[in-house]
């Protein structure tokens, strides 16, 4: 018996087929935007967590959640994934963000089309646009008018941004602007999500997203086969579970490569391990390199030190030392300071912090000992 169609997808920031584990932080936005509905006060969000964990499908997850309050939504996202990353991965942040604003009233727009709130909203965001005043004074602005209007018709407006750990000094400023916001129960708002970053403000509340438990690994594989009536051994979960160890990224990957791998109506502990290769292989092909192609060989060095150090909140002082960078760490000068950025901005590592590093992709200290 064919097994079908292959539901499980293994491209970086793709939607899962099953959101599953996630309902608790689903819940938390979801609260947001009923408050925010209402005017009352609401706090700043921000949803982190490593590379594969799920942040993205999160905040897709969120955007969809939006509707059933009558609110309107976008995803942009800054490092170039999410449905207009191709057209803001080259662009300033303040153009990003004005893309993601536009983006919340074309969806208004799609639900509402002839409204005749629709000249003030796209006013609303065509200032921001054109404003030379800080980014602050814009955002603050922009969200002002446009949740006043929104609110005249019991609706709200949502702009979920994507890698936001890249952001830099602009985090901190948009940050500001939504606890602000949210704090005057303003029915506009935006929302972060990326890398565990340092939070920008004391009064985000931040949605920490962690590993699936292995029940919640089954419900993301077998919710997802019972769709095309294939079985799944408790065999071969238990071993989708200690290859993934709970990333959901990686149950997707060795769980595709396990439905290609044999051909009866039950995917089996054979074939999970008959499937393990080309996973990774996939995984190396789609995740690893991708990030590493171009990387100097000082951040190749730098990336090794870390990787002798356990890979998890390294002390950067400690990467300075090992490689001889006698200007160290915090000056404008220090080699190893240039290649943390650099690493940063690949998203091969990040910082809990501001200080400690830790590598942002699961097993990847294995990664640089083949590569």
């Amino acid at each position: 018996m064919s097994r079908g169609p292959n539901p499980f997808t293994s491209i970086p920031g793709s939607d899962p087929p099953l959101l599953t584990g996630r309902s608790q932080h689903l819940a938390v936005i979801d609260e947001n935007f009923r408050r925010l509905g209402l005017a009352k006060p609401a706090e700043a969000l921000a949803n982190s967590g490593p590379a594969g964990i799920g942040v993205t499908a999160l905040l897709q997850a969120a955007a969809e959640h939006a509707l059933n309050y009558k609110w309107a939504a976008s995803v942009i996202g800054v490092a170039g994934h999410g449905p207009h990353a191709g057209r803001a991965a080259a662009l300033p942040f303040d153009q990003v963000i004005g893309l993601g604003l536009r983006g919340a009233v074309d969806a208004f727009e799609e639900r509402m089309p002839g409204s005749s709130r629709l000249p003030r909203l796209h006013g609303a965001v065509d200032d921001f646009v054109r404003s030379s005043t800080s980014l602050t004074t814009r955002l603050t602005d922009c969200l002002e008018r446009l949740g006043s209007t929104m609110l005249e018709i019991d609706r709200g407006l949502v702009v979920f941004i994507d890698d936001a750990q890249l952001l830099d000094t602009e985090l901190d400023a948009v940050s500001g602007v939504a606890t602000e916001s949210a704090d005057r129960g303003i029915p506009a708002t935006v929302v972060l999500g990326g890398l565990p970053a340092p939070p920008a403000t004391a009064r985000s509340t931040v949605i920490s997203l962690g590993p699936l438990s292995f029940e919640q690994i089954e419900e993301a594989v077998v919710g997802v086969t019972d769709r095309s009536a294939v079985e799944v051994e408790p065999a071969a979960i238990d071993r989708l579970a200690t290859l993934s160890r709970g990333v959901p990224f990686l149950v997707q990957s060795f769980a595709e490569q396990a439905w290609e791998s044999g051909s009866s109506s039950t995917i089996t502990l054979a074939d999970v391990d008959g499937g393990r290769g080309q996973a990774q292989a996939a995984i190396r092909d789609r995740w690893y390199l991708p990030r590493t192609t171009g990387v100097s060989g000082t951040e190749r060095r730098y990336l090794a030190a870390m990787a002798e150090a356990g890979g998890t909140d390294v002390d950067p002082e400690f990467i300075a030392r090992r490689l001889g960078d006698t200007t160290r760490f915090n000056s404008e000068s220090s080699q190893m300071g240039q290649a943390r950025r650099g690493l940063m901005q690949r998203r091969l590592i990040y910082s809990r912090d501001g200080e400690a590093v830790s590598f942002s992709l699961p097993s990847f200290a294995s990664f640089l000992a083949t590569s």
